[in-house]
């Protein structure tokens, strides 16, 4: 498997996976495509827990993923954040936690 966040991989590391799907966006009358190309799901490793992470069980593994740092969670709390910024989200965290 090919870790996708080499470099701030120490903490949560995130591997591509190979069957995921992404999401679709949308055409106007034969308009270029707008949206989209979001990857749903991931493979994820934190301590010794791999797990399958699809887009559609983010918020219920938010707490699992980044609620040990307080900070992190005053800053980017559960519902204030979307999938689409998940690798944002993991580098931010690793940057905080490392301090």
């Amino acid at each position: 498997m090919q870790v996708i966040n080499p470099g701030f991989d120490d903490i949560i590391s995130v591997y591509h996976d190979p069957r995921a799907k992404e999401t679709t966006g949308f055409s106007v009358m034969g308009s270029p495509q707008l949206g989209g190309g979001v990857i749903k799901s991931y493979y994820v490793k934190k301590g010794n827990k791999v797990m399958w992470l699809h887009k559609d069980d983010f918020e219920d593994n938010y707490d699992f993923l980044f609620g040990d740092n307080q900070d992190f969670m005053k800053k980017y709390p559960k519902n204030s954040v979307e999938w689409d910024y998940f690798s944002f989200l993991v580098s931010e965290y690793t940057a905080m936690t490392n301090g």
